[in-house]
């Protein structure tokens, strides 16, 4: 069992929008641990089991990537994916071609593709010079890659690492069954993940595939470090494990983990374990992947795949920018739950369309939008939640987690068009920054203030566009760069064709990007007996990419510090930017003594609060006369 602090969850029978029975946690919250413990729960003529699961959640180390942000530059210089299982049998050879392409940003990159749990795998070393990209096929290593059977530890995980900020995606390119996973470096390492799979009846997985060719829906972890203890809690059975019964398992660096089901129904998607939750005790990455989606408007079968991030690096706003769906098609957002009581608000209605468990799974329907004059909706929640659009062309769909629109987003994106077929910038934008987008690279594209539409629901505070590019503007494997000099923006490419399939992923920021960092110092550090006064400095600095507005600061001996000394509130602090001030006070006690003197930090940055606190020691000492004696 993990120890030290952990959180309970209990499944109950509730009924989503769908008409379909799930089951959702309740979170309790102890100091204690606890075992696996059962129990009845009835409704109507169902009875079902349900458990207590531990919930070992060291939030303090688990997030603080998420409370002191990252860099300006995009990308990132690590990358891990457990990299999904797609049937042969779709399009044969299905689930191939691979590509992994890696765009190198302001800096000359030398890229390393391994596989640290395969000792077979030798690595590949890429070197890629400023602004251009490498697409590397990783075809010929296809077995070695699959993370598959389920409920199988494997050595399937994948490692990317780079001297220099580099973005990448990892691209199943089929024709037919095709979709992109944005990696998200450390934005989507993590120890608290709840699975955001759709279970709307429509979205059926192609179920002619005969074992072991399946093409189900399933989740996949792998570990960034031995000795990782991975729990694992699903409201529905997958393979190995039955429903409300949490299992744990142990990973080595580079190994992984695929839970799904593929028993008796498993194309329908009632079995898909939407809301799973899996807990670690080190980071960890986990990716979704829905294998050979039916569309209710067609025909069409297509992946459906992208790179999670963890509870910690969710939020409670959200903005969709409809697709090219048929109009009878389901475009969809998909909506999991992370904590319970989390009600949900579309386009600034008062009442919630949803109140929601913690791993519960809403669907909205984006069917009734249009893409020129309404062309985006607005998720608002009451807590954390993950939102994962499903769009594309015809009746293609791909997926794309959606990055949270009150604190994620980024100054400047790269990314790269894959193929001739169309191909769309999603953008959604504070509506201050419209006019402020620049586009550069080799195509001849341009970013039109006039493409873009108010949200509905957000008091005009937020612009949404879906913008078409031909290959002239956005030529083909070819990286460009959209930055903006007025605030943080959200941007997805969609690309594919209505007969073919859809690549979807945003490339923004998903985490925080914003945060203080505090520093105190006491001057002197040691005062003789009884005591005298001591000047502190105080260091505050805006570690994140944003400007960042000190609202107050005060210490846990003379409170507020405004006014006092050279300290005054408040200050705006520009990105990487210090503010410092100073003050005094008389310290006094006996031999031996140690105050420390806590220093707290408060205020905001992308309209969202942070805080940072820091400290300094001094220690009275004994009395030196002129005699030399004490």
């Amino acid at each position: 069992m993990f120890s030290g602090p952990i959180f309970r969850l209990r499944y109950s029978l509730l009924r989503h929008s769908d008409n379909t029975v799930i089951a959702a946690p309740e979170q309790r919250t102890t100091n204690e641990h606890i075992d696996l413990v059962e129990g009845a729960y009835a409704m109507s003529k169902w009875q079902i089991r349900f458990a207590n699961v531990a919930r070992r959640l060291l939030l303090a180390l688990a997030f603080l990537a998420y409370t002191s942000v990252g860099q300006a530059a995009p990308g990132f210089t690590e990358f891990w994916l457990a990299p999904p299982n797609v049937t042969f049998l779709n399009n044969v050879p299905g689930g191939e071609p691979i590509y992994l392409v890696t765009i190198a940003g302001d800096t000359a990159a030398t890229v390393t593709i391994d596989q640290p749990a395969n000792g077979a795998f030798t690595p590949i070393v890429q070197a890629i010079t400023p602004h251009t990209s490498v697409r590397t096929n990783l075809t010929a290593f296809k077995a070695a890659l699959k993370t598959t059977p389920t409920n199988t530890v494997l050595n399937s995980g994948l490692h990317i690492s780079s001297t220099a900020p580099v973005t990448a995606y990892y691209e199943i390119a089929n024709t037919d069954n095709t979709d992109m996973l944005t990696l998200k470096g450390a934005d989507a390492l993590g120890q608290e993940f709840y699975i955001p799979l759709h279970k709307h009846a429509p979205f059926f997985n192609e179920p002619s595939y005969a074992s072991p060719e399946q093409a189900i829906a399933s989740f996949d972890i792998v570990a960034s470090q031995n000795g990782t203890t991975v729990s694992i809690y699903s409201p529905v059975p997958v393979d190995g494990h039955p429903a409300l019964q949490q299992f744990s398992l142990t990973l080595n660096r580079g190994q992984t983990y695929s839970a799904g089901y593929s028993g008796s129904n498993w194309s329908v998607p009632a079995n898909h374990p939407s809301g799973a939750v899996v807990l670690a005790d080190k980071p960890v990455a986990v990716s979704i992947k829905d294998d050979s989606v039916h569309n209710p408007s067609g025909g069409c079968t297509n992946l459906q795949s992208d790179q999670l991030v963890p509870v910690g690096a969710l939020g409670m706003d959200y903005i969709a920018v409809k697709g090219a769906i048929n109009s009878n098609g389901d475009e969809s957002v998909v909506i999991i739950a992370t904590r319970n009581d989390t009600q949900i608000h579309l386009d600034g209605a008062a009442t919630p369309a949803a109140t929601l468990f913690a791993g519960e799974y809403y669907r909205v329907d984006m069917d009734y939008l249009a893409a020129s004059s309404d062309n985006a909706v607005y998720i608002h929640a009451t807590q954390p939640i993950y939102a994962a659009h499903i769009s594309g062309f015809g009746c293609e769909a791909g997926l794309a987690l959606l990055p949270r629109i009150d604190i994620g987003g980024s100054a400047d994106v790269d990314f790269v068009r894959d193929d001739a077929q169309s191909f769309f910038l999603m953008l959604v934008s504070p509506a201050a920054a419209v006019n402020a987008f620049t586009i550069t690279g080799a195509g001849t594209a341009t970013i039109d203030p006039g493409a873009f539409v108010t949200v509905p629901g957000t008091g005009n505070a937020w612009k949404a566009a879906r913008i078409a590019f031909d290959t002239t503007q956005a030529p083909v494997d070819t990286p460009m760069r959209v930055s903006n000099s007025a605030g943080f923006f959200a941007l997805g490419t969609l690309n594919g064709g209505a007969t073919t399939g859809a690549r979807y992923g945003y490339f923004s920021r998903f985490a925080d990007q914003i945060g203080f960092a505090l520093t105190v110092s006491a001057m002197p550090g040691a005062i003789a007996e009884p005591g005298g006064t001591v000047t502190f400095s105080v260091h505050v600095a805006n570690a994140g990419d944003a400007p960042a507005t000190l609202a107050a600061i005060g210490d846990n001996f003379l409170g507020d510090l405004d006014a006092r000394g050279t300290c005054s509130v408040p200050q705006t602090i520009a990105p990487a930017a210090v503010y410092d001030c100073g003050f005094a006070r008389v310290v006094s006690g006996s031999l031996g003594d140690i105050q420390t003197e806590t220093v707290t930090a408060s205020g905001t940055s992308l309209n969202a609060a942070i805080s940072a606190a820091g400290s300094a020691t001094v220690t009275i000492t004994d009395v030196i006369f002129a005699d030399g004696f004490e």
